[in-house]
């Protein structure tokens, strides 16, 4: 088997820019202002006295209002404001500037909502074309994309696996929330709205799901369906295989099965460096872990 140099190019696809926003509080329903223990007899209180100064008066023999209106005219004074100062207290907005509120709220809402769907966007495109899907992958080789991963990038052994959802990293969305008090009551509109844009907002849909091979010293992947794992590991091994040098990473089997596993010796990666058998340079791979040893 001959071998055909290609050139090592590091043709890095920029990330996109982070996008910070930061909502704003929802709306705090106003105090509740304490019941005066004053106001509460003294209602009750003014309405008994204003009925007995009526009886009194009747009972008297005064059939003019001029001579209890002074007494009349001073309770209802003093019920007067003994009512405007208890209502007026506890409403302290109306319906109509609540409304005003609740839209000025939610259309802010809505603004850095496109902001953060925007930078969704360009973070799923951005991580599709890095981690392309493994049926384009023929449109990479020979390419300046071709092995473009080396020992010392940060994407060193990343693979794709799928596609799922993925929460926005930090280096691409930075929301500062509000700081809201636990003891604050919230307006329920805004209260749920925000939540809701929490919950939902930061999830990315629909977004090339990867794992670095180097986070864990070895991955199981079983299925009841032995043809779709086998798939999976074909695509992980094509995209490793298109992403980095040969030099830097091996790909090696060991299956009872090396028939199915045939089409890896096409494959650089699965060369050995040194050892050649009767087609060259040999295949990395093995029936048994005791031929492996062997090797």
């Amino acid at each position: 088997m001959s071998k055909k140099a290609f050139p090592i190019n590091r043709a890095k696809i920029e990330p996109p820019k982070p996008v910070r926003v930061a909502p704003n509080a929802p709306i705090a329903l106003p105090e509740r202002e304490p019941r005066n223990i004053w106001v509460m007899i003294g209602v009750p209180a003014l309405i008994v006295a204003l009925i007995g100064t009526i009886v009194m008066l009747y009972v008297s023999g005064v059939r003019s209002l001029s001579t209890g209106f002074f007494p009349l005219m001073g309770i209802g004074a003093f019920s007067m404001l003994a009512f405007s100062g208890r209502f007026g207290r506890a409403r302290k907005i109306t319906w109509g500037e609540m409304e005003k509120g609740r839209r000025r709220y939610l259309r802010d809402l809505d603004v850095i909502r496109d902001e953060i769907q925007d930078a969704v966007c360009a973070q799923r495109s951005w991580q599709h074309a890095v981690h392309s899907d493994p049926r384009g992958l023929g449109a990479i080789i020979g390419g300046p994309r071709m092995w473009e991963r080396g020992r010392g990038d940060v994407d060193f052994l990343e693979v794709r696996l799928g596609t799922g959802v993925q929460h926005a990293p930090d280096s691409v969305l930075s929301v500062t929330w509000p700081d809201i008090s636990s003891e604050e009551e919230l307006e329920p509109v805004t209260g749920q709205a925000l939540r809701d844009f929490i919950l939902e907002q930061r999830k990315i849909r629909d977004i090339a799901k990867v794992v670095n091979l180097r986070s864990a010293p070895g991955f199981s992947f079983v299925s009841e369906d032995l043809d779709r794992v086998r798939s999976l590991m074909r695509s992980m091994l094509c995209s490793l295989a298109v992403f980095h040098n040969p030099r830097d990473v091996k790909l090696m089997v060991v299956t009872r099965n090396p028939e199915v596993w045939s089409w890896m010796v096409w494959l650089p990666h699965n060369l050995h460096d040194e050892l050649f058998d009767a087609c060259g340079w040999r295949r990395l791979i093995f029936a048994t872990p005791k031929s492996w040893r062997r090797r």
